[in-house]
Formats: structure tokens, sequence, C-alpha cells
């Protein structure tokens, strides 16, 4: 009889005993494997004999009441768990009063919290029979045993869960248990009231559970909560959705009971639609006080009202622990306060959430003060005179006026945890008070109250005064207020702030808190009456100045390590700190636009804030322009009917008539140089302000240009030509620029001209050089466009002295006029270098003048030609497809005339040998191959005036050696590239480095010509680089980042062959990545690449140590060997010369790898010694005379190195005889191999490699000596139908090969 059977037997003739005995074991606390064991005898027993025991369960139960109360061990709980779960179904669960401590002891499993869920507790030795739990599944298990088990066995289980479980969802203890319990509750109540079970209605006066309000209180206030514990929320809006009936008042028309049917449902379809990451709490929170306030309407009972109020300030100490809920908490209450009419009650409600309020905590602070908000929504006076005595307390002992005893003087106040509170109470009453009340109250009670405490030191109560003022200005917005109201004490309280964000007197470490809340409040402020100018410019200059000191943010755990660097006048600052900063100062700054939107008020603000827009400090320029741009983001929606940003009605402002934007030239003039400024933000956000003014401009101008469908053409034009401000590319910035001020200029009153010029040419001393270039390309551009509007009308002042030179006979004349040119270009160099461009080609000799006087001054020559290097490596230098541009090849005359000058020798040689050197040799890729011919030209020419001005005699006596200056213009341009680059390394070793510096980014540039010359160059830079470690690696990478670029593929191969120049050391250094590259190409369809990466790789191998190749020989062979039957002669050639130089490779650890490779190979070799193409049978020649030591025979090796000589004359049918009758003995083994692959040369294109192989395997088996000819694998018959076959070839010579071959099969 097995263990089961016994007990079942046990327990039916002898229950009583065998009960009292197990319950006896239970008691037994040091044994847990006694109480564990004793509880699955227990659960078997009620599962197997439950008909013994129907009249044993009340015994059971109160059995089981110590263990479930005392039990501490998780493993022993668990039993216990299972042993509840074998009563339900036999009905011990309605024995109501004696099941329920066993729903206390599941409810506590459901509250185990960390560390307890980690705990894990184990029973038994034996790993396999040891059983373990963790108090996460023990709260797991319990959860699912009451809200599955208990709940789908109802019928047996609602006695003890109805109305018990109303208890501890008012006890703290159970407050992890919540989702649970409420889940629970909300089954059954909706169960019992759909089926109109008589139980449901409970009468609560005579029941030992927790009256309706405070269910109510303590549910709604949970509800505030809802995403808690995954389902909080739905769970306790079905249960308040089941219990309606029984905790509301009827009402008429089924009153409370009936909306909450209505509405809960709703609630709990916002809750599900709502993803957490998205969840709106305000939202949220708005909804839960509007089912209060809507519940309380329906119940229209003041008593009720009082006894929810009573229910909700007794549990605010249910929250001590929760401050986001006891915040909700004291919202709600505050609602009730707001809705009874009771002044004793309310006093007495808002004393006790005073009292016991932590005010140390901001969360209760923020509570306690919308509660008093709510309350003073209907009871302004009663409020105020609560706060009146926290913030008006005299300095005395502790007295009898009730909980505000507590203040001892004015000055404690002013730092007292409760002053914190009383102050954002004071804000909250004044923003939820009736707006009829507000201002009234303000002037007599709120500002006498705030007055006292404005010059306080202590940051906490300077940061709750701000809070208080940004509530109060809140609420005296004409939005909110909904009439006129001027706050006479704004610009008091304005300075105030101030004062806190910036102290005249220097505060070390001012709290990040209070300076961005500081400008929150300030921006709520501005926007009231009256209008700002007053304190505008103390704002703006405070303000910007802190917004301009902040350095980079960085992350929180980051901050601690850095100290505020005050000698460099830069604060540090979190990263959440600085977007909230960020955030705070711009919308400020764009609410001093609304409160007076007009273009005046822009310009005074930027008036203000111009010297930030032209910091040389990168930080300060982009927040500038970026609050710039808002600000006018601002004004152009105030000068459209738009909504306020908040959603609200936008107020009737009394706009200046304004026809046209004031002084635009000043505006646009401080922008300009920030549309080409280096930082790519700067540039966006610079361009959309100009297009915003000019949107504004257009509003007030052309207001008919506006229609519904579209914007005007010229806001059109600048928004798509923005995108293009995000390449790096000054051409392309530059691009910008000029047709933004093509698009613009027409619009520009001719009184703004003048201006907008003169504001402009400060860009051109702009701190980056890029932006002074823009400003350049921008005044050069007006000028074009209205330039003879201009009194300085540079571009036509330009043209007319050219003009005037042509007719000038006095010498004097002449160069005053010259001076002339010099004394413009001082202040406006880059445009009179742009008008000498537009000079026609070839330039007249007074453009040629201008211009080297002009270099004279070296500063002007430095700028000049570094320009004209820009220009001809980075502008549109083709147009079209075909065509070379205008302007490059003007830039090309300039320069080269620019270079017969012998006075600038000194100065090309000190700063411009390397760039000139490099630009020269990029303008032939630009040139060669386009139209007009005359562009390749004038490369040449300059070229020659440059190696004349330097001295490179070498060069030129190079290029004077027949007709190389004229192949310069062709397409054999990159060869001559490579060896004026081998002379000018040798000339000026020093400045190869430069030169690299130089041309690097153009080995990726947009146009193919200047890639190859690049590529060309750094290719013969390799050969110059043996001391130069670093640059070479530079130049290394360079070109295997190249490697995928076809046009220059052919230079990078030969540049990194070239490497065997840089000896042995930098070789072996280098020699995987360089193999590597290079092998990728030996099998490249293109076949010249092929051809260039096996002659670099022959050269490699040559010196490369075999540790770095050994362990790729194989694969490298094997790369090899579908080369040596290619068509291209030279592919053939440089594969067998490739092969034959991996002869080192041998006799090292790859020796018996490279000896099978030998032998795989030896076939081909053979039969290509007598190739058609000599250089073809060369390389085979020379590649078996080097590994002749490798065939592992003295005879095999003797034999091939003395008859393979270079000088020695061969009969090669004589050699294969020779050689056919050692390599049949010598390698037997192999034989079949040999025959086999001449067998499949039978079908070679070529009829001498036919003929070879033919004559090969003829020789081969006439050789094969008779003894071994059975050992091996050969299959004459194969062999003799092959012969046979290739009998019948086309060529006469193949015929007769297979025969003579044949004849020697004789034996066979």
């Amino acid at each position: 009889m097995n263990f089961e059977l016994k007990q079942e037997h046990l327990g039916s003739h002898f229950t009583e005993d065998l009960l009292k005995f197990l319950f006896t074991q239970l008691t037994d606390k040091k044994d847990v494997q006694t109480r564990a064991g004793t509880l699955g005898i227990l659960r078997q027993l009620i599962n197997r004999i439950n008909e013994h025991l129907d009249d044993k369960k009340e015994f059971i139960l109160k059995e089981l009441k110590t263990l479930s109360t005392f039990e501490s061990n998780l493993i022993v709980k668990k039993k216990l768990v299972l042993v509840v779960t074998a009563m339900v179904p036999q009905g011990y669960f309605q024995q109501a009063e004696y099941a329920q401590h066993l729903i206390e002891f599941l409810l506590k499993n459901c509250c185990l919290i960390e560390p307890s869920l980690a705990q894990v507790e184990t029973l038994g030795k034996n790993k396999k029979t040891a059983e373990s739990v963790s108090g996460q599944e023990l709260k797991t298990m319990s959860e699912k045993v009451l809200c599955h088990f208990f709940l789908n066995n109802l019928d047996k289980t609602d006695r003890s869960l109805w109305p018990f479980l109303f208890e501890p969802l008012l006890s703290t203890q159970y407050n992890e248990a919540l989702l649970v319990v409420t889940k629970c509750l909300s089954h059954i109540a909706l169960t019992k009231r759909e089926n109109e079970e008589e139980d449901y209605n409970l009468d609560f006066e005579n029941v030992n559970v927790p009256k309706p309000c405070a269910i109510i209180a303590r549910l709604i206030v949970l509800l505030c909560a809802p995403l808690r514990k995954g389902s909080l929320g739905i769970q306790i809006l079905e249960c308040l959705r089941g219990l309606a009936p029984l905790l509301l008042p009827p009402g008429d028309d089924g009153g409370a009971p009936a909306m909450w049917d209505t509405a809960l449902p709703k609630l709990v379809a916002f809750i599900e639609k709502t993803k957490s990451d998205s969840w709106d709490a305000n939202k949220w929170e708005e909804l839960t006080l509007k089912l209060l306030a809507e519940t309380i309407k329906r119940c229209n009972d003041d008593e009720w009202t009082l006894e929810l109020g009573e229910k909700m300030t007794e549990q605010l100490d249910f929250y001590k622990n929760d401050q986001e809920i006891k915040k909700s908490a004291m919202n709600l209450l505050g609602l009730v306060l707001q809705k009874s009419n009771k002044r004793e009650f309310i006093k007495s409600k808002l004393d006790v959430m005073f009292l016991t309020l932590d005010h140390n905590a901001e969360t209760s602070r923020v509570g306690c003060g919308q509660a008093f908000g709510f309350t003073a929504a209907a009871h302004l006076d009663l409020t105020l005179e609560r706060i009146q005595e926290v913030m008006k307390a005299p300095a005395a002992a502790p007295s009898s006026r009730g909980f505000f005893s507590f203040i001892d003087s004015k000055k404690d106040v002013q730092a007292t945890p409760q002053t914190n509170t009383a102050l954002l109470c004071l804000g909250y009453m004044t923003a939820f008070s009736p707006k009829g009340q507000i201002t009234s109250r303000l002037e007599v009670t709120t500002v006498p109250l705030l007055r006292p405490y404005l010059t306080t030191r202590s940051p906490l109560l300077q940061e709750h005064i701000i809070k208080c003022l940004d509530l109060i200005g809140s609420a005296l917005h004409p939005n909110s207020l909904r009439t006129a109201y001027k706050f006479t004490h704004r610009d008091e309280f304005l300075k105030a702030i101030v004062e806190y964000m910036a102290p005249s007197v220097p505060v070390p470490d001012i709290p990040w808190n209070i300076r961005i809340l500081g400008l929150q409040s300030a921006r709520t402020l501005v926007r009231l009456d009256p209008l700002l100018p007053e304190i505008e410019k103390e704002l703006l200059e405070k303000t910007s100045n802190i917004y301009l000191q902040l350095g980079e943010p960085v992350p929180l755990s980051e901050l601690a390590k850095q100290q505020t660097d005050r000698k460099q006048q830069k604060l540090n600052i979190d990263v959440e700190s600085y977007q909230k900063f960020s955030r705070n100062y711009n919308r400020m700054v764009t609410a001093i636009i609304a409160t007076d939107p007009a273009t005046s008020t822009f310009n005074r603000i930027l008036k203000n804030l111009e010297h930030y827009v032209r910091s040389n400090n990168i930080r300060q320029r982009d927040r500038m322009v970026f609050s710039i741009n808002k600000i006018l983001q601002k004004l152009v929606k105030h000068k459209t009917p738009v909504e306020e940003e908040d959603g609200e009605e936008a107020t009737k402002k009394t706009k200046k008539e304004e026809y046209e934007f004031e002084n635009i030239g000043y505006s646009i003039g401080v922008l300009i140089p920030r549309v080409t400024d280096p930082e790519e933000s700067i540039r966006l956000a610079a361009h959309e302000s100009i297009e915003h003014i000019i949107e504004l401009h257009m509003m007030l101008t052309q207001p008919e240009a506006f229609t519904e469908e579209e914007a005007p053409t010229e806001l059109q034009t600048l928004q798509s030509i923005r995108d293009r401000l995000s390449s790096k590319e000054m051409a392309a910035q530059f691009g910008v620029v000029q047709q933004t001020t093509l698009t613009i200029a027409p619009l520009f009153p001719e009184q703004e001209l003048s201006v907008v010029v003169l504001e402009a040419i400060k860009g051109l001393s702009d701190s980056e050089a890029s932006s002074s270039s823009g400003t350049c390309v921008f005044i050069n551009t007006l000028y074009k466009a209205r330039g003879q509007e201009l009194l300085p009308k540079v571009g036509e002042l330009v043209r007319s002295m050219l003009d005037a030179m042509s007719q000038i006979t006095e010498e004097k004349t002449l160069n005053g006029t010259l001076n002339t040119f010099k004394s413009l270009a001082a202040s406006h160099l880059l445009p009179v270098v742009d008008e000498l461009l537009n000079s026609p080609i070839p330039h007249s000799i007074q453009t040629k003048r201008a211009a080297i006087v002009i270099a004279k001054d070296e500063n002007l020559a430095v700028n000049m030609i570094n320009y004209l290097i820009l220009i001809l490596n980075n502008s549109q230098l083709i147009e079209g497809e075909t065509n070379v541009s205008t302007l490059s090849m003007s830039a090309t005359c300039l320069l080269s005339e620019l270079l017969e000058s012998e006075e600038l020798e000194v100065l090309i040689r000190k700063n411009f040998l390397p760039s000139l050197w490099g630009t020269l040799l990029l303008r032939f890729g630009t040139t060669i191959g386009y139209q007009p011919k005359t562009a390749s030209e004038q490369a040449v020419g300059c070229l020659r005036n440059f190696l004349n001005l330097i001295h490179a005699h070498e060069i030129t006596d190079l290029l004077n050696n027949g007709d190389r200056w004229k192949q310069l213009e062709t397409q054999e341009y990159p060869h001559l590239v490579i060896e004026i680059t081998s002379l000018m390394c040798k000339l000026f070793p020093d400045k190869i480095g430069e030169t690299f510096d130089f041309l690097y980014p153009f080995l990726k540039g947009n146009f193919p010509g200047q890639r190859v010359s690049t590529a060309a160059a750094f290719s013969e830079f390799i050969n110059n680089l043996q001391q130069h470690k670093d640059l070479l690696q530079k130049v290394i990478n360079s070109f295997l980042l190249s490697l995928i670029d076809e046009t220059i593929k052919i230079f990078v191969l030969r540049g990194l062959g070239n490497l065997v120049s840089c000896g042995q050391q930098q070789i072996d250094r280098l020699a995987p990545t360089i193999i590597d590259a290079l092998m990728c190409s030996i099998d490249d369809a293109n076949e010249t690449l092929a051809l260039e990466a096996m002659n670099g790789l022959a050269k490699i191998f040559v010196l490369v140590d075999e540790s770095r190749v050994s362990h790729i020989l194989v694969n490298i062979c094997h790369r090899i060997r579908p080369a040596f039957d290619k068509k291209n002669d030279n592919i053939r050639a440089a594969s067998f010369h490739l092969f034959g130089n991996l002869w080192k490779f041998g006799n090292g650890e790859a020796a018996d790898t490279f000896y099978d490779q030998l032998q795989n190979n030896l076939p081909t070799l053979l039969l290509h010694l007598t190739d058609d193409v000599a250089p073809v049978a060369q390389a085979c020649r020379q590649a078996l005379r080097k590994m002749a030591p490798l065939f592992r025979n003295e005879e095999v090796s003797s034999f091939l190195s003395r008859v393979l000589e270079d000088s020695r004359q061969i009969s090669f049918e004589d050699f294969y005889n020779e050689l056919t009758k050692l390599l049949t003995t010598k390698y037997r083994d192999r034989v079949n191999y040999y025959v086999m692959t001449c067998i499949e040369y039978f079908k070679s294109s070529w009829t001498t490699i036919r003929c070879n192989a033919a004559l090969i395997v003829g020789l081969t088996l006439k050789n094969l000596p008779l003894e071994i000819r059975k050992q091996i694998t050969v299959n004459p018959a194969i062999v003799t139908d092959a012969l046979v076959t290739l009998i019948k070839d086309r060529n006469p010579e193949v015929r007769a090969a297979a025969s003579k071959a044949l004849g020697k099969l004789h034996a066979y």
C-alpha cells in the first residue's frame, strides 16, 4: 500500500486522532521540514477524504489561525497557501467567521516588498528533491489565489470575502495589496449588483466595516495615482462603479450613482487608451477633481459632504510617507472645503492640513497651497485670515492662538518652512480665487503681506516668493482676469526677482532653481500692464548675461566634479537645468514682444542683445540668435490672428500703427554675418530670422501679397534655399547668402540701403572668417543688386577706376589710382577682388596692375591669395556638365598674374608653398577634359609662373623636355603630377606634411579630377616618407579609406606598392594591412587594377618578413592562380612574377603549405614556359628557377637551377623529357595530378599551351617506369581518349603534337 493510500485509510478511520496529531506537529517551531510536511499531508487529506472532514472544518480553520498569523518561513507559507487552494472547493470559506484569518494571511503575502521579494528559502539537502521558494514567488502565488481561485469559486468564498474586504481597504498595512483588494471587491460588487443578490445591500450602521464616506475618501484619493501597481486606477473605478448604490445617497433621477455609472467607464477608457509614457497627470487630476465635484453636487447633502471631509482629514495620516498621494488628498480635501458652508469646519480642516504637513517637502507644500487655493475659490477671506496669521505673527513666545503659535518672530518667519508653505498658499489662493475679488484683495492684503519678505537672502524663501509671484501674475493676466488691470507693483516685484537671479552684491552658488523659476515668473509678470520699457534693459542685460555665461551642459553626475570658472566667466550647469533655463529665458523674451508687438519693440530688444550676436564665443552666438528667432516668430504670430500658446484666446492689444518694418536695415545688418557662421544651427536660425523680418515687412507694406493658398514668392525662395546652409562647403553657404540677398534686396526702402550696408560692414571684422566672408558676399551682391542707389558705390567705383586707368598716361596719376584700389581693398578686400574677377578674360593690363598693387600689402596679399585658393578649390568649378566656370577661370588668371611678381617670392615661400602647390595640382583635375580648352592652358601657365617664382628649375627642366607641358593639358596629366610631386618632395621635403594636410580633404572631393590629382600626388609622397612614420601612416590610412573610389583606385594601389621605398621596418609594420588591401584587387574585373595590385604585392613580398605572410600564404596562392590563364599578357606575366616572389616563404613555418601550392601550380608553370608572349615565358622561367630549391629533391632542384639560367638556351622538348623522368620517379604520387592537369589544358585557347600539354602528357607516361605504372592511378585509356580528341583540333601544330604524344604511348 503506497503512502497516499495509507493516509486515506488512516484519515477515514481515525480522522479526529490523525488531525490532532497533525496539528500537534504544526506547533514545532524549530522543525520547518515537519511543519511543511504536515501541511502537505493535511492538503492530501482535504483533497481525498473531504466527506470525513465535514464536521471538522471549523476545527481545522481554528487550528490554522495561529500558523497563518505567526509563521515566517516562506516554504511553510507556500504549503499553507496550497492548503488554502484545497480548502476553497471543499467549502471551507463558507465559514466566514473562521476563514477570514486565512484571507488576511494571503493579503499579507501580497504585501511583500523588497528585500523580502528577493529572499529565497530552501528545504532539503538533496539537490534533486530540495524545494526552494522566493518571496516573489509567494507573493505572486497568493495574488493568483485571491484574484483567480477565490473569484472563480465565488459561490464558496463570498461569505468570507464580502464585506470583509472593506476592512483591509482602510488599513495601511495592506497598502501593497490594494490592487488585489480592489480587484476582488470590484468583481464581487459588480457580480452581486448585476445579479441583484440579497446580501449586496449592506447596513453599514450594523455591520462592522468602514462607512461609505470613509471608503469613498480612501478610493478617490488612491484614484489620483491610477498607473501604480499596473491597473490600480482601473480596479478602483470598477470597484466604485460596483459599490455606487451602496456608497452614495440615491438622489433624484438616480443622482450620484447614475452619474458614476456613466462617468466611471469613461475614466476607465481614458486610462486604457493613454500609454504610460504619454500620460497627462494634470489632465487626470482635473478629471478626478471634476468627478468629486460632480459627486458632491449630485449628492446635494451638506451633512454627507461634511462627513466626506472628516474622513479625508482623518486619512491624511495614511499618506505621510507618500507625498504625491498626500498632495492629491489635500487637493481633494480643498475641493470638499470649497463646497462646504460650515465656517468652523473649514477653519479646523485648514488647521489640520497645515499641522500635519511636512513643510520641508516641496510636494506637500504644493499640495497644501493648492488645497488652500481650492478653498479660497469660495472662501477667500477666510483663507486669507489663516495665512495672515502665519505671515504677520509677532515675535512673541508661544501663545494660545491655535496651530500658528509655533511662529516666534518675524526674523524667524523669513526662514521657517511654514512661511514657505504660506507663500505658496497665498499664490494659489490668488490664482484660484473669484475673479471679481482678486484685485481688491491684492492691493489690501496680498501685496502688503509679500513686501516685507522681498529683501530676503534665503534661497528657499526666494524660491517660494518667486513661485507666489508667478501664480499671482498668472491670475492677473487679462486672459484669466477677463478685464483690463494695471499692476502698479509689477516692476517692484520684477526688480526683486532680477536681484535674486543676479544679485548686485555677488552671491556664490545661486541655486539654478531660483534662476529657472525666476525667468518663469518674470515671463508671467512682463505680460501684465503697464508696458515694460523702464525695467526692460536691466531685465534683459542681467538675464542674458547669466544665460550666455553658461558653459556646455553636462550630466548631473559630472557636475559635482567641476567648479565654476569665474576667471573664464563660465557657469557650470547640468543638462536638465540648462534645458529649463533656456526654455524659460526664451519664453520671457518672447513675452516682452507679445506684450508690445511692434517692430520698434523688436529693435529695442535687439539693441540690448546685439553685442552677444557679434560675440566671439560660439555658445553665446548660438543661444542669442536662437532667442532672436523665437522673438521674431512670436512677433509674426501677433501680426497674424493666432491663439496664445496655452490655447487661450488672444487678447486684443492696442498696437502701434506701422506701415513698414522699422529700421529693417539695422536688423538684417546685425544678423547677416551669422548666416555663414561656422556653426550650422546659428546659420539656420539667422537665416530664418531674416525670413521673419522680411515676412513682417511685407505684412506691413504688401499685405495683398499674402493669400490663403501660399506665401509670397520671396518667402518661398528663402525657405527653399535654407537647407543648403547645412552644407559645410563654403561655396554652398555663400550661394545661399547671395540668393538671399538677391531675394530681399528689392524690398529695402531706399533710405535703409545705406543703413544695412554700414551695419553689415561691421561684419567684415567678425571673429569668424566664414562670417566675414559671407558678409562680403552679402555686400558684394547688394552692390550688384542695388549699387547705383548707394552712396559708397564700391562696385561702380572699381569698374570706373579700371576704365579710367586705360586712358591715363601719367605714371604718377596711375600709381595714385592704384593706391586708391589699395585703400579701398583695405576695407572691402573681397568685394574688390570679386569685381576684378568679373573682368573679361584674358584680363586687361589694368586689372593685372590693380591686383599686383593690392598684393604689395602683405596682409592683403595673404587674404587675397587665400580667397583665390578658396575659389579654385571650393567654389562651383563646373557649370553644367562640361564647362569650366568663368569664376574659376578668372581666378586662375588672376593668381597667375600675381605669381609673375617677383616681390611675392618670399611671401609665397613662407605662407603658400604647400597650398599653391596643392591648388595647382588640383586645378589640372578641374580643367582637363572640360571646355573651354583655354582653362587647362591657363592652369599650365599658372604652374609655369609658380615654378619660376620659387626657382624650381629641376621641375621646369623636366617639363621642358619633349612635349611635357602639352601633356599636362591631356588626360596623361596624372603621370606628370607624380613626376612633379617627386621633384617637389626632393626640393621641399619639409613641406610634404603641410601639402598632405591641404590636399587631404580633396581625396574625397566632389570633383573626380581633384581626387585623381590628390591620389597621384599621395602615391608619390610614400616614396619620400622614409623618415616620417606618422605622416606615412596618415597617407596609408587615407589610401585605405579610398579603395572604394574606382576613379583613383589605380593610384591608391600604386601608392601602397610604393611602401617598399620606406624600408624593411615600415613594410613589416604595415604589411598585414597593405597586403590585405592589395589582395582585394588582384582578381579585380578591371585588369589594370589587378595588374597594379600584383605588381605592388610582388614588390612587397621581396622585403616583407615571412611571419607577416605565412598565415595567409595559401590564400595568396589561390588568389593568384586564376590570373595564370588570363588572356591579358601583362596580367599573366605579373601573376607568374608575383608567384615567383613567394619563393622566400618556402623554407620557414609555411614551408609545407607552400610546397603543396608549388606542386599544384607546377603543371601550369611548365606549360607557360614557352608562352607566346616573351615576358610571360620569362616570368615563368624566373619563377621556376627561384622555386628550384624548394622541390625537396636535390636532383630536381639542381636540374631546374642549372637548366633555367637566364643565359642558357633550352630545347624545351629535351627539357620536358628530362624533367618528366625526374618527376615520375621522385614524385610518383603526384604523377596522376600532373597528367590530369595537363589534360585540362587541352581546351586552352592558346595553341602553344595545348601543344605543350600534349607533349608533357606523352613524355610523362613514356618515362613512367614499368615497375610503378601499376602503383599509380593514371588511367591510360582516359589519356588516350583525350589525345585522340586533341588530334581533331583545327590547328595542325596541335594535331601534330597530339599525334606525337600518342606515339610515345606504344608501350601501353
